[in-house]
């Protein structure tokens, strides 16, 4: 059901053009993986500062691997099984209509490319992709094959043994191991002059199931209300984007935007 809010908002997107759409884990909540900050939510669950950084997953293999086990084993439960929901579909179907340019998100989980878009911005990395840590070369796992390296990484934890455990890490072709190329806390965020560059050249931007509060991403909004650009804020709560939303489509992802495509397509 439209509001006014609602065809004014799809008016500008029809009208416009050149939409970035900026994503956090709230657009991902409802295909079943667990916002960060949330009551619940990951951190909540588990502690950031042993599961967030390198040092503190080496203290957990080699003191509470069981600790370690139960946290691979939510991930596979909750990222392995995760479909796209409607709000993923809706942000895809926008760039095949040819009004969406790009998808900057902070989200590490590929529902995005999952749906079906093709430019895809992932600031924190990719929950499928490694990083060799000797040629700094990357290369991506399948999700059945990502789900069979934990599976193997928590056999080798219940072993006890560190070893074993460095050797379940996938090789790069140059024989260096790799790691995930998944951004943990004090790391540097992963194409920040992509993001911008993308960012200045939008009309409109969609702030899609983020509340603005990890910084320097965060500011990637701002910077595009500096420049011009209409900011359509979709959210089931107020954000920190409230000073600069020209729009304000108040409720969960998977049902505003497909809302707003319906609208959209009867524009155009």
């Amino acid at each position: 059901m439209a509001n006014d809010s609602l065809k004014k908002a799809a008016k500008e997107i029809v009208k416009k053009g050149h939409v970035v759409a900026f994503t956090g884990a709230g657009v991902s909540q409802e295909s079943g993986i667990p916002t960060f900050r949330d009551p619940g939510g990951l951190w909540d669950r588990f502690n950031p500062m042993e599961f967030g950084t390198t040092q503190g997953i080496i203290e957990l293999a080699n003191n509470n691997p069981q600790k370690l086990i139960d946290f691979l084993t939510d991930s596979i439960n909750s990222i392995g099984n995760a479909p796209p929901n409607p709000a993923h579909i809706a942000i895809a179907e926008l760039e095949k209509l040819g009004l969406l340019d790009c998808v900057i998100t902070q989200n590490i989980d590929n529902l995005h490319q999952a749906a079906g878009s093709k430019h895809v911005i992932e600031v924190h990395g990719n929950i499928y992709a490694f990083r060799c840590t000797q040629c700094n070369e990357t290369f991506k796992f399948t999700k059945d094959d990502f789900i069979g390296f934990l599976k193997k990484a928590i056999v080798e934890l219940s072993s006890g043994s560190m070893e074993r455990i460095v050797n379940t890490m996938p090789a790069c072709k140059c024989g260096g191991k790799a790691r995930l190329d998944v951004v943990l806390f004090g790391e540097p965020v992963h194409m920040i002059p992509e993001s911008y560059m993308e960012i200045e050249q939008a009309k409109v931007v969609l702030i899609v199931g983020t509340s603005g509060t990890v910084y320097p991403v965060s500011e990637i909004p701002r910077y595009a209300k500096k420049s011009g650009a209409v900011i359509i804020d979709i959210n089931p709560r107020e954000t920190f984007y409230t000073d600069i939303d020209n729009y304000m489509l108040k409720g969960p992802a998977g049902v505003v935007l497909p809302e707003l495509l319906v609208q959209v397509k009867a524009m155009l």
